[in-house]
């Protein structure tokens, strides 16, 4: 999500945890981007996220250890991280290496569909993070990845697009119809699962330390502490 400052813009950040990698977008200000230093990763392997209990975007800027932004890149996309539609039914991203288009529905909060408390639209995050997955393929490459707050489940089908092995996309029961309907118009090894963060009967479902690569797009927009401290929990199962 992308606050209203004008300063503000969205970077991605690549986090690797012993076998496993962490994918994540968030919302920064270039000249935090840009000057801040880089600090201390996150313990995924602690239950609570601390460093997150006091700021939404603690998490994403504790977990940074390679932070994809300059001065110029960051300039750039807040000048276009705005121009997102989220009311037309259907969103097409078409980037190299793709071999073809990946096709996304959205409900967007005029039409019926909408699912408040989901993300049934796309956003920028979703966006730039797709564009860091084609840029870098070798991420998810023949590689098992998991999509938290799956949303329209852009991110993730996009890395089915890329020759992930196996996408699983994840978000509340209410979200999993649209997911289910994207899945079914794209190429790919995906499936749709509910997954609430936190919910240890959820985590066990879907398998603990499986995958390989962990992706996160704008899921941590107006999150309180529970919220954060269970999203940390999931990531480190």
């Amino acid at each position: 999500h992308q606050s209203s400052d004008d300063d503000s813009t969205t970077d991605v950040c690549t986090v690797h945890r012993e076998k496993q990698s962490l994918v994540c977008v968030s919302n920064w200000s270039p000249r935090q981007c840009c000057s801040r230093a880089r600090p201390n990763p996150i313990d995924l392997h602690s239950t609570r996220a601390t460093s997150s209990s006091r700021h939404p975007h603690a998490i994403c800027s504790s977990l940074v250890w390679i932070a994809i932004c300059d001065q110029q890149g960051c300039s750039i996309m807040a000048a276009t991280v705005h121009n997102i539609d989220q009311q037309t039914p259907l969103i097409t991203f078409d980037e190299h290496p793709l071999e073809a288009a990946v096709e996304c529905e959205q409900f967007g909060s005029k039409t019926k569909r909408f699912v408040p408390g989901t993300s049934s639209v796309i956003w920028p995050s979703a966006m730039l993070l797709s564009r860091h997955l084609c840029a870098q393929q070798q991420l998810v490459n023949g590689k098992r990845c998991v999509e938290l707050g799956s949303g329209t489940g852009m991110v993730g089908l996009v890395a089915a697009a890329l020759g992930a092995q196996e996408v699983v996309l994840t978000d509340f029961e209410e979200g999993l119809p649209l997911l289910e309907r994207n899945i079914a118009r794209n190429k790919g090894q995906s499936r749709a699962v509910e997954l609430i963060w936190g919910e240890e009967e959820h985590i066990s479902r879907l398998g603990r330390h499986k995958f390989d690569l962990v992706l996160a797009s704008d899921v941590i927009c107006h999150q309180d502490e529970e919220v954060m401290e269970q999203l940390a929990r999931t990531m480190a199962s």
